[in-house]
């Protein structure tokens, strides 16, 4: 900063600037806190028992059981380890009865999945991936997994657009 020439304006704007910059640093930490997932959950809502929708946390999914899978995917380098909740767990919980599932993205993209994915494969909503929270620009906090690796009839653009990520709601229909 070029010196003032006037010592009270001086004297004024240093704690000024040093504000500004506590306050652009406090910004920043919650921009990377919201990148992270932290905060984030994911609801459930249409054909469930009771009707209300649910607003489910990464620690609530976690109480239903983990579920680990190691696959390939279309959008990675390698296999990566994907952790999550069995879409099956969640649905079960949930007390679901439709027949298929409008899942939506924070985009609002949507896609819809068969509910009888949840017992034809072990479909996991992940929300880690190799062992670290799954991050806004890394397709998280929620992403349905299938296990690629498992079956080669789930290597086909129909199931690739049910492997929504960035989701963060499911309305059971």
């Amino acid at each position: 900063m070029p010196p003032c020439p006037w010592p009270v304006a001086r004297s004024l704007l240093r704690p000024i600037l040093g504000g500004l910059a506590c306050l652009m640093a406090a910004l920043s930490l919650n921009a990377a806190q919201a990148l992270a997932g932290d905060g984030l959950d994911l609801t459930v809502s249409g054909l469930i028992d009771p009707p209300n929708p649910r607003v489910l946390s990464i620690a609530d999914l976690e109480a239903l059981g983990v579920s680990k899978t190691v696959t390939a995917t279309p959008w990675h380098d390698g296999p990566r380890s994907f952790e999550g909740v069995s879409l099956q767990a969640l649905l079960d919980h949930v007390g679901a009865h439709g027949t298929v599932i409008v899942a939506t993205a924070l985009n609002d993209f949507q896609t819809e999945i068969p509910l009888e994915d949840a017992s034809k494969w072990p479909v996991i909503v992940a929300y880690k991936e190799d062992g670290a929270p799954m991050s806004i620009r890394d397709k998280g906090p929620f992403f349905v997994v299938y296990p690629f690796d498992k079956d080669k009839d789930l290597w086909r653009e129909t199931i690739y657009n049910r492997s929504i990520w960035q989701l963060k709601s499911l309305d059971i229909q």
